[in-house]
């Protein structure tokens, strides 16, 4: 993996294209963040978030932007040094680590990993007892029809070749939490405006949708 991201795929394509996306990514990662506010219930300033994973660091820098105390951890040298830049703080060694989070987020990183459950059992670890992660992955659910079917083509999804080498299905990534020592929880969302009839509608359909099909799912540590 070191050699795939640091070598064979290039940085500097990786970090234009995250720069192109722009207002989209920007938009999307503030709602995350935005909804960690009805999630941990505490004001910002008390309250560590890791990004696990961290990528260039758009995830911690919109988190320290809301008031969070934030960190990132990431293998790739370019990446930290590039996150480093904009303010972010980083982690390079969980063992030696001595906080406790309330919260990691873990965006597209277990398709990657050889041990996911693994991976997902050194998250619980360091989150605090009743700490929370969220946990994002493609998903994979139509795969086994596609390839039943001989209609999967190799392309940017959840198992593209050499990048993904595990894929999730809502209730695999279930499965894997649970073996960490992860329990489900109902995703917090933005609740849309209930004046209309269309807003009550998305805000008691799109928990129940979530929990059912997505891969973008929170779970907590029970401890």
């Amino acid at each position: 993996m070191q050699t795939l991201y640091e070598e064979w795929i290039s940085p500097a394509e990786s970090r234009e294209k995250q720069r192109l996306s722009g207002d989209n990514d920007s938009v999307a990662i503030a709602t995350q963040v935005q909804t960690l506010a009805r999630l941990l219930g505490r004001p910002p300033s008390e309250c560590s978030v890791l990004d696990f994973g961290m990528g260039w660091g758009h995830w911690c820098q919109m988190a320290g932007a809301h008031g969070y105390q934030a960190f990132g951890l990431e293998l790739s040298e370019q990446r930290i040094a590039a996150a480093q830049e904009n303010g972010v703080q980083v982690i390079r060694d969980l063992e030696t680590c001595d906080r406790n989070f309330d919260f990691v987020n873990c965006e597209q990183v277990l398709e990657h990993v050889s041990d996911p459950v693994g991976t997902l059992k050194t998250i619980c670890q360091i989150l605090r007892p009743g700490g929370y992660t969220r946990i994002s992955v493609p998903n994979g659910r139509q795969l086994p029809d596609q390839i039943r079917q001989g209609t999967w083509k190799p392309s940017k999804d959840s198992i593209h070749p050499l990048e993904h080498i595990n894929s999730f299905s809502n209730l695999t990534l279930k499965l894997a939490a649970k073996h960490a020592g992860l329990e489900f929880i109902r995703q917090p969302i933005l609740q849309y405006p209930t004046s209309s009839s269309l807003g009550i509608l998305r805000n008691r359909i799109l928990p129940i949708h979530l929990a059912r099909r997505s891969t973008n799912l929170y779970f907590q540590h029970a401890g």
